[in-house]
């Protein structure tokens, strides 16, 4: 954990006042100042990561119920992915999980059981799907 905890400090020196949730293994977490500020505005229990860092965090499941919660709150709260360098924020966060669901789509099509009908029905989709990612994209 000494990793995630050094992650924490550097990116406080870069920015003091952002609060940074970190992927840890199956949950999503906040540590120490963050962790104070952000537990009692999100009911989220305040515990010992080990003997000198506390922490409060939800599991990776309860993720969009929490971004949709962090839009309503005074605070700028970076995403940071134990496998990214650079924490992101939450519309970015939520466009790239957009992207991944919309081409997983269409990498799992089997075009070769489709009917012409189904095909133009599948490109339909696909096409509004599309449009709707790019407009929220241009709003967020």
């Amino acid at each position: 954990m000494s990793k995630l905890y050094q992650k924490y400090q550097q990116l406080k020196t870069e920015d003091s006042q952002k609060c940074y949730l970190f992927k840890s293994g199956i949950f999503y977490i906040f540590l120490e100042d963050d962790a104070r500020k952000l537990g009692p505005m999100l009911s989220l229990k305040i515990t010992n990561l080990n003997d000198s860092i506390v922490k409060c965090g939800f599991p990776v499941n309860n993720l969009q119920k929490y971004l949709n919660i962090f839009k309503t709150l005074p605070v700028d709260i970076k995403l940071v992915e134990t496998d990214k360098s650079a924490p992101i924020s939450n519309s970015q966060f939520t466009s790239l999980k957009c992207y991944e669901e919309f081409t997983s789509e269409i990498c799992k099509l089997d075009i070769n059981s489709l009917s012409v009908s189904e095909a133009f029905v599948f490109l339909e989709k696909i096409q509004k799907k599309a449009t709707n990612i790019l407009k929220e994209n241009a709003h967020g």
